[in-house]
């Protein structure tokens, strides 16, 4: 009998979004896999897209997205941060609000997949397409720096996350 569930963790000791290794991305897109959606693992204000060319991994526990909240009720850790995730054939479209009020929306798969959400920038991790807050219309890229349930956020432009890229590529190299 094969398996239709399984139970996974890519992430690293700090909680860090990783990629996952060569064969098993290889295994599972022989598969037909082209989507793991995961939960109980906190990704601090928005859910978190890991890409491996056509497979996509999808994580979307928000539980620790305001740690200390307390906001609905004492132990609250969810806070303010909400977000839906849609999955249609190809394409999986997350739109959110994180905890500081501002305006995620991104897709993965398809042809209208931004390739830049779901990329691991060494220790950072690119998390979302920013569109901005209410005071605010600056479209950024969201970038996380996870310590536990602890998460540190920062924006980078658009041209700055594809040079964070290039200068990974030529570390690799």
């Amino acid at each position: 009998q094969v398996p239709s569930a399984l139970c996974a963790r890519w992430v690293d000791g700090d909680g860090t979004p990783r990629s996952c290794p060569e064969a098993l991305v290889a295994y599972l897109k022989g598969q037909g896999v082209r989507r793991v959606v995961v939960g109980n693992v906190p990704q601090g204000n928005c859910p978190s897209l890991v890409l491996h060319g056509d497979l996509t991994v999808l994580m979307a526990d928000t539980s620790y997205s305001q740690v200390g909240s307390d906001l609905a009720f004492e132990g609250d850790h969810r806070g303010t941060a909400v977000a839906e995730v849609i999955i249609d054939g190809p394409t999986c479209t997350v739109r959110g609000v994180t905890e500081d009020q501002e305006f995620v929306e991104y897709k993965s798969g398809g042809p209208r997949g931004d390739p830049l959400v779901g990329r691991v920038l060494g220790k950072r991790f690119v998390k979302a397409r920013c569109l901005g807050r209410k005071d605010a219309d600056e479209v950024s890229y969201l970038v996380a720096q996870f310590a536990g349930y602890k998460v540190e956020y920062s924006h980078l432009t658009e041209d700055e996350v594809v040079q964070a890229l290039k200068s990974k590529a030529e570390v690799l190299t």
